[in-house]
C-alpha cells in the first residue's frame, strides 16, 4: 500500500473512535515481533508541554547519538511528523531561521520505510479481524506502526509521546523505559482520564515502570508565610494532589522520582527573539518563546542530567531546539504568532506570555478550537488581551463552527467585536494580517494544534 491508500484505509477506520484497553495493541505487537522491546525509550506523559520537552530532548540527544527516533501524537502541522528520525547534529544555528514547520520536514520518516510498516500492520489487524479478535484502533495501528518503523530505523534512543493519559495509552504496552518524563498536568480529556485532577495525574503516572526513573515538573507557586492570593493557594492545593499521587505511584513501584526545582529557576530576560533564564545556577537560552518555556527546557535538563549527558551538549541542545505552534512567531510583517493554547493552563500560559511579550500591543485573534474544550474558560483567559477577535472552524468534525464560537465570545462579553469566517483558516487570517498591518497590531491565532496545517501554509 502507498502512503494515499494507507491514509485512506485509516481514515475510514477511524469512525471506531477512541477504545480503552490494551489487550488489541498487545496482540498487534506481539504478532509483529514486539519491535517495542528492543528499543530504548524515553518515554513522555503529561497534559501541556509534551511536545516542547520532545523537542528540547531530541535536540540535546542529537548533539551525542547518530540517530533519534521521536513518536509525537498526535500530528502538529502534518500527518507525517507524527514519525520523525533525526540525526546526529540535525539541530543547527543555520537551519534555526526556517519556517520551523519547514525545518521539522526534514525529519520525516522515509515513504519507503513507512508504506512497509504500516502495510504490515494492516494486514496483521485484518488478519485478527477475520480471526474474530477485537481490530485495534487507528491509533494503535499508528503506535504500532511507530515501534516498528523506530526498530526498523536502529535507533540509538526513541522519544514517545503518550496520546492521551498513560496508564490505558497504547504506548504503555512498553515494560521498561530509560525515563519516565512527566510533564504539568491539568485538567483536559475528563471524559476520558476522569474527573479530578487526582485522576487524571494517576493516569499520567502509569507510565512510570517498576524500578525506573521518573522526572517531573509541576509548576509551583511560591507563597510566603501566611500570604498569597487564594487563586494562588488553589493552584498550590492542585499541585500538591498531583505530587501525592506521583509519589503514590513511585513508592508503589519502587521507582525513583525527580522534580525540577522551581526554586532553582529563575527568567533573566524573555523577548521575541528568545528567552535567557538561569537554572540551578546555570544560564541557558532558549529559541523558543513562551513564558512556559524555561520549565520545559528545566525538565528536559533535568532527564538528560539522569541520562549523564554532557553540560555542555545540554547547553547547546536547549539553544538549538524549535518546536512549532507554540507561541511560534510564524510572520514579522505583521508580528503573527500562533500558539496551541487548547486548554485553560495552556490559555493561563499564553496570557502570561501576551502580558510579558507584547505589553500595550493591539492583539487580533483568530481562534478555532474543538467541542470537547473548556471553550469559555479558554476565552475568559485570553479574551482580555484581544483588540477584536476571527472566529474560524477548526478542520474535522469536532471542531465548533465559526458562528457558534461568535457567540461564545458575546456571551462572555456582548460588546466584543467579533466577526465569524466559517471554514477557511487560510483566508481568514490573510484578511486580519492585512487589517493588523494597517493598524500597527499584532495577529495571535490559537485555540487548538489542529489550526497548524493551515497557518504554517499562508
Amino acid at each position: 500500500m502507498n502512503r494515499d491508500e494507507i491514509k485512506k484505509y485509516l481514515d475510514t477506520e477511524s469512525v471506531s473512535g477512541i477504545r480503552p484497553g490494551l489487550e488489541r495493541i498487545r496482540e498487534l505487537c506481539r504478532r509483529l515481533g514486539d519491535p517495542q522491546e528492543s528499543l530504548k525509550i524515553i518515554h513522555i506523559a503529561g497534559t501541556n508541554g509534551k511536545g516542547s520537552t520532545g523537542a528540547y530532548l531530541s535536540s540535546i540527544l542529537s548533539c551525542v547519538y547518530e540517530k533519534i527516533g521521536w513518536y509525537a501524537s498526535p500530528a502538529v502541522v502534518d500527518e507525517k511528523d507524527e514519525i520523525m528520525i533525526i540525526k546526529k547534529d540535525s539541530y543547527n544555528s543555520a537551519k534555526i531561521s526556517k519556517n520551523k514547520a519547514e525545518f521539522y520536514r526534514d525529519f520525516y520518516l522515509s515513504d519507503d520505510v513507512y508504506e512497509s510498516v504500516m502495510t504490515e500492520v494492516i494486514k496483521i489487524c485484518d488478519a485478527m479481524e477475520n480471526e474474530g479478535l477485537e481490530k485495534p484502533t487507528v491509533y494503535e495501528m499508528k503506535t504500532a506502526g511507530a515501534f516498528l518503523a523506530l526498530e526498523k530505523e536502529g535507533v540509538d534512543i526513541a522519544i514517545v509521546e503518550v496520546g492521551l493519559g498513560g496508564r490505558s495509552d497504547a504506548t504503555n504496552i512498553v515494560s521498561k523505559s530509560l525515563l519516565s518524563v512527566i510533564t504539568p498536568i491539568s485538567m483536559d480529556h475528563m471524559q476520558f482520564l476522569g474527573g479530578s485532577i487526582s485522576m487524571i495525574a494517576s493516569e499520567k503516572a502509569g507510565i512510570i515502570k517498576e524500578g525506573g526513573k521518573v522526572v517531573s515538573y509541576q509548576p509551583g507557586i511560591k507563597l510566603e508565610s501566611g500570604g498569597g492570593t487564594r487563586a494562588d493557594k488553589r493552584k498550590q492545593r492542585i499541585r500538591d494532589r498531583i505530587l501525592a499521587t506521583l509519589r503514590q505511584e513511585v513508592t508503589e513501584k519502587e521507582a525513583y522520582l525527580y522534580m525540577v526545582d522551581t526554586n532553582a529557576l529563575a527568567v533573566e530576560k524573555l523577548e521575541l527573539t528568545g528567552t535567557d533564564f538561569i537554572y540551578k545556577n546555570e544560564t541557558y537560552r532558549t529559541c523558543m518563546l513562551g513564558s512556559y518555556q524555561p520549565g520545559n527546557a528545566a525538565l528536559a535538563i533535568e532527564a538528560a542530567t539522569k541520562l549523564e549527558i554532557s553540560p555542555d551538549f545540554i547547553k547547546k541542545g536547549i539553544e538549538n531546539a524549535v518546536w512549532p505552534a507554540r507561541f511560534d512567531v510564524v510572520c514579522t510583517d505583521p508580528i503573527t504568532i500562533y500558539d496551541g493554547a487548547h486548554n485553560p493552563d495552556g490559555a493561563m500560559a499564553l496570557n502570561k506570555s501576551l502580558k510579558e511579550l507584547l505589553p500595550g500591543k493591539k492583539i487580533y485573534g483568530v481562534m478555532g478550537v474543538f467541542k470537547d474544550k473548556a471553550v469559555e474558560e479558554i476565552i475568559r483567559i485570553v479574551l482580555p488581551y484581544l483588540t477584536d477577535v476571527t472566529t474560524v472552524k477548526t478542520p474535522g468534525v469536532r471542531g465548533v463552527e465559526a458562528d457558534d464560537l461568535k457567540e461564545a465570545f458575546r456571551k462572555i462579553n456582548p460588546w466584543v467585536k467579533v466577526e465569524a469566517m466559517g471554514e477557511d483558516i487560510k483566508a481568514a487570517v490573510k484578511s486580519v494580517q492585512k487589517r493588523a498591518k494597517e493598524d500597527g497590531a499584532v495577529v495571535l491565532i490559537f485555540g487548538s494544534l489542529s489550526l497548524a496545517g493551515e497557518v504554517y501554509d499562508v
